[in-house]
């Protein structure tokens, strides 16, 4: 696996993508002018991240929304985040590394649930 960098100062481009990637589309990514994708830790393996490491792109984690309503309380949303550490770990994420939670949806929730 590569080594953790600090972000760039200057603007990148990156993209945002639920399936997984092949080397043939991390190529064309990269060609394409992209520096990092963010992939979702529910459903990346090792063998995706080498290819996404590998091939040039750097990586931006995200767990998956949960679904409508379900930060509240907040209970669910600790029990979602240490799932997602378990994730990274299992995945050789060295420690330290930022991992984001995607909360397109929040309407289930109350104004005092939202940041």
């Amino acid at each position: 696996m590569s080594s953790v960098q600090p972000a760039p100062t200057s603007m990148v481009r990156g993209f945002d993508i639920w399936s997984p990637l092949n080397t043939t589309v991390v190529s064309v990514a990269v060609d394409l002018g992209y520096t990092f994708c963010a992939r979702y830790v529910d459903n990346l393996t090792s063998e995706e991240l080498d290819t996404i490491l590998g091939g040039g792109l750097a990586l931006l984690l995200v767990q998956k929304a949960p679904g409508v309503g379900r930060y509240a309380p907040t209970r669910n949303g600790i029990a979602d985040g240490r799932r997602a550490v378990s994730q990274a770990v299992a995945l050789g994420i060295p420690r330290g590394v930022c991992l984001f939670s995607n909360l397109e949806d929040t309407s289930g929730n109350s104004a005092a649930d939202v940041m």
